[in-house]
């Protein structure tokens, strides 16, 4: 810990805070939650240590804001359960997230990719939104269709539910009741570079983009044009939040990578990521743009 870029950025600006730190660095790191693969106090602590969009280098950095995030978890007060804990840490940085140096680039569609909770989670948040409209027929034949697709039922799969969505008959009235793409106020994107992203595999664009393992069958993408005056951040790991798997981006690079797992043969390629204020559905240019990816 003595050695870590984090400790060297913030020891003159936390001064009296410092021990504490050192106290809640020790809590993070034994924090186990019920899914080992997936929430390591150690890892994130680690992802912390090892942030340099909130370095004391040039370019992508900002140290004070590392500082002022380091003293809030500080200042936490932590319960021992491990799923109160990693809760307590999520409220700690929430005033955090999208604070990182805007990217130096301009693409012009970004990706939003779901999967396992989070696109069950979108799902249902649009049958919420049929009802919320008085469409209470609609908002139960789609309740039965994630079902049915969920328990893998004869005839059923995730294509059956994206179809209903964008019926001509449903999809206005979703646009109407401005849908978040996400839960929270900001979240991440990824984008094309050069070369453009072949995004035909559910499998290899979950390993690229480094998610949340495991790898469901529900895997969705949403597809949208950036507007003017669009702000894409870096991210960093207040953005990040409760994610083992997060690393922030070599300082100078103009845009944030993701480290894919390495599960898979072949190798996935890194992908450039960002984050940027939660749009809502209105954002997609048309219902073609919302769509179940193939395994």
């Amino acid at each position: 810990m003595a050695n870590s870029r984090l400790y060297e950025n913030a020891l003159s600006s936390l001064g009296a805070a410092l021990a504490q730190w050192h106290a809640t660095a020790q809590r993070i790191a034994a924090v186990s939650g019920p899914d080992p693969q997936n929430q390591s106090g150690g890892e994130v602590l680690r992802m912390i240590e090892a942030e340099e969009q909130l370095s004391a280098h040039p370019a992508n950095a900002d140290p004070v804001l590392m500082t002022q995030a380091l003293d809030a978890l500080a200042a936490t007060s932590w319960p021992a359960s491990p799923t109160e804990f990693q809760k307590a840490y999520e409220t700690a940085i929430e005033q955090f997230r999208l604070h990182g140096r805007p990217i130096r680039l301009s693409p012009r569609t970004l990706y939003r990719y779901l999967n396992g909770r989070a696109a069950s989670g979108f799902l249902q948040q649009l049958a919420k939104a049929l009802r919320a409209a008085g469409r209470k027929a609609h908002a139960r034949r789609l309740d039965t269709l994630i079902g049915d697709a969920a328990t893998q039922r004869p005839d059923a799969n995730w294509d059956r539910v994206i179809e209903f969505v964008r019926n001509p008959k449903v999809w206005p009235i979703l646009l109407g009741q401005e849908v978040p793409l996400a839960p929270r106020r900001g979240m991440f994107v990824t984008f094309d570079l050069d070369t453009p992203t072949v995004r035909g595999s559910a499998r290899w664009l979950h390993a690229a983009l480094a998610l949340w393992l495991p790898l469901d069958d529900c895997f969705l993408e949403l597809r949208y044009p950036t507007t003017a005056g669009e702000l894409l951040r870096f991210p960093t790991f207040a953005d990040a939040g409760w994610f083992r798997h997060f690393v922030g981006a070599p300082v100078g690079e103009p845009c944030g990578w993701t480290r894919p797992h390495k599960s898979i043969d072949p190798a996935p390629d890194r992908q450039p990521e960002a984050v940027h204020a939660t749009p809502s559905l209105d954002r997609l240019s048309s219902p073609n743009d919302l769509r179940a990816v193939p395994p």
